[in-house]
């Protein structure tokens, strides 16, 4: 799967023509996901932004979420007699039908091995393969909320990649501030038919000024 990281400053990010030259070890295309973000998108952040900490937002999609394949994954476990001595002297079934199904239930804490497993304080703090990629190289990794590509603005880009071979930075900068605009609102509680009103009505603007929001609040939508 080949992606495009987006800034919000320079848009695409890619070497320029004359870092290239520069810096010949930064490759100029890699085809695996987590390669691309290892070998080509963070060494181009550092090229472009030295002595910088970046920030990398991705979607909170099922692709996003792969764990490294040494990783504390419950899921990927063998049942082993003894683990860890959690299992009761009876024994414990690999997995439930409920774990199965995804049906989650706090109270529910030994139904079975996988149950038990993932409720190790080093289990639940186990990272994503993205996330720890991100991080050893120094810098922070975030997911944007399920159901939210609004708050995306690469997914703005993608939309006008359809009609348009070449993007300008001031196209870049403009969906990043309607995504920033979208955040500002949530923040403030904010959402719905009044928060796509408030997006259009502040284009201009990063965030919603916080002397409208009164004004915004007494607004009624049939």
């Amino acid at each position: 799967m080949i992606s495009e990281f987006l800034t919000e400053v320079d848009g695409r990010l890619k070497l320029k023509p004359e870092n290239i030259e520069q810096y010949p070890n930064v490759p100029v295309e890699a085809r695996e996901y987590l390669e691309q973000i290892k070998i080509k998108a963070i060494p181009i952040f550092e090229v472009l932004y030295p002595n910088c900490i970046g920030i990398f937002a991705f979607d909170n999609s099922s692709n996003h979420a792969i764990f490294a394949k040494d990783a504390l994954v419950a899921k990927k476990m063998n049942l082993k007699p003894g683990e860890r001595k959690k299992w009761p002297n009876g024994g414990l079934m690999l997995e439930c039908k409920e774990c199965k199904e995804k049906n989650d239930d706090e109270n529910r804490i030994n139904c079975c091995a996988r149950r038990v497993m993932s409720l190790e304080p080093d289990f639940l703090a186990q990272k994503g393969a993205i996330a720890e990629i991100i991080e050893k190289a120094g810098h922070k990794c975030i997911f944007y909320p399920k159901f939210h590509c609004e708050l995306n603005f690469i997914e703005r880009y993608w939309g006008l990649q359809r009609g348009m071979q070449e993007k300008t930075v001031i196209i870049h900068g403009r969906f990043a501030r309607k995504a920033w605009r979208y955040m500002s609102l949530y923040q403030k509680g904010i959402g719905g038919k009044l928060a796509e009103y408030a997006v259009k009505k502040y284009r201009s603007r990063r965030r919603i000024p916080d002397e409208v929001i009164e004004e915004l609040n007494q607004i009624k939508f049939d």
